[in-house]
């Protein structure tokens, strides 16, 4: 899910519950929820800085957040093995936060 700085902080920051909850509903991870679904997300999520290199989570462990892009890049990497060579790490993909 990637979202504009500006957009994330103008809802969390200043925007009232009702705004929070609408912004959530638009999110197509969230679309589906009922309300009572919504208003626990909306209690529960939190605004966090991580530096570069930062590793969010590995390969195989259990799912226990969600994260919302609003500015910088994520890689999603894979260990590789080759036979005969040390494994290493690859990118998969990478996603960028929207333009400010």
């Amino acid at each position: 899910i990637v979202v504009s700085k500006a957009d994330f902080n103008s809802i969390m920051d200043g925007g009232g519950f009702q705004m929070r909850l609408d912004f959530l509903r638009s999110l197509p991870a969230f679309g589906e929820l009922e309300e009572t679904q919504l208003i626990y997300i909306n209690q529960v999520i939190k605004s966090h800085s991580r530096p570069g290199g930062f590793e969010l989570w590995s390969e195989g462990d259990p799912v226990t957040k969600v994260y919302l892009l609003v500015k910088g890049e994520v890689s999603i990497c894979k260990t590789v093995e080759v036979a005969g060579r040390d494994p290493r790490l690859v990118a998969v993909s990478q996603v960028s936060a929207p333009a400010l």
